[in-house]
């Protein structure tokens, strides 16, 4: 694949373009930018492409207001989707504060409901689409590609995020789904990882909740402790090891590193695994226990009640 941005590249990149903002880097990641040869489209541009034809001055970055006509997307339907999320929590505090029970299924939900918030605003500035790339005409520079994984390889990195590295750009028609560019040689990019694991984190510690619900049985109660516990401690393990590696007092580069040490993989394999067999679990007990639920359950809230007045 091509060789990651080091941070001199992209400084160079941001001073030769005052109005270089985090839109337009989502803008050229989601292929905001084709080669086209004879009137017809080759392929998108790498990050990587765009990155040095801005630098070299072939290339002219368009303005935010460019950007978002050709996203089509706004900051209004933002706001109403994560607007309409938090309202689903609202329900959740109320019914908690009006002495009514939650079930395990609104709980997961309301975990979700955490991570669709994050994702909001982190892609805050993410255009919904590119209905109309950039044509761009001419040679591209040279790039190297790198070693396609195989096997164990191949699935620890769409765990950890690194099979962008993977993604010829120039033997695509289209942006691969869940493509991000690929990592540059900066400690953005273990806080992004740091920042993201720790949204799990809380994903899990929300699932915690529901710990002295009611349960069909025993069992269901147990399996639903041990899992939540799980999905929580592996997210903090993953998060300590971040704030240890890749301190400034470390001095281990991330990708040589993952690479180079297999009993490491092996191990994160294990835990992704287990990971997601764990969180298949809680899916179905989410559903099973509506099989008994109290009365409590059915009943609405009573929003009259959180109105002051007098008797």
């Amino acid at each position: 694949m091509a060789d990651r941005m080091s941070d001199s590249d992209w400084e160079d990149v941001v001073r030769l373009s005052a109005d270089w903002t985090i839109r337009h880097g989502f803008f050229i990641i989601m292929g905001g930018y084709h080669l086209y040869e004879k009137g017809q489209p080759k392929h998108p541009l790498h990050p990587f492409h765009v990155t040095r034809l801005v630098k070299e001055g072939e290339l002219i970055l368009p303005t935010e207001d460019e950007i978002q006509a050709l996203g089509q997307a706004d900051a209004l339907s933002k706001g109403l989707a994560v607007l309409q999320t938090l309202w689903f929590v609202v329900q959740c505090i109320a019914r908690r504060a009006a002495g009514l029970p939650i079930t395990q299924l609104e709980v997961m939900t309301l975990a979700y409901t955490s991570i669709t918030v994050a994702m909001y605003l982190a892609w805050w500035s993410k255009p919904l689409n590119v209905g109309g790339p950039i044509h761009f005409i001419g040679t591209l520079p040279d790039i190297t590609t790198h070693h396609m994984w195989d096997g164990l390889l191949h699935f620890v990195s769409l765990v950890i995020g690194d099979q962008d590295y993977e993604i010829d750009m120039r033997h695509v028609s289209g942006v691969p789904a869940f493509y991000g560019g690929g990592p540059g040689d900066n400690y953005e990019n273990i806080r992004a990882d740091a920042l993201s694991v720790f949204a799990a984190m809380v994903f899990g510690a929300i699932h915690c909740v529901a710990w002295h619900y009611a349960f069909p049985s025993d069992i269901d109660a147990t399996v639903w402790r041990v899992s939540s516990v799980t999905i929580t401690a592996f997210p903090t393990l993953v998060f300590l090891y971040l704030l240890w590696e890749f301190s400034p007092l470390g001095d281990v580069n991330r990708v040589d590193f993952v690479v180079d040490n297999i009993a490491l993989m092996e191990l994160f394999t294990l835990f992704a695994t287990v990971y997601v067999l764990t969180r298949l679990i809680l899916l179905s007990l989410a559903f099973t226990t509506l099989r008994a639920l109290p009365a409590e359950a059915y009943q609405s809230v009573q929003w009259t009640h959180f109105i002051p007045h007098l008797t």
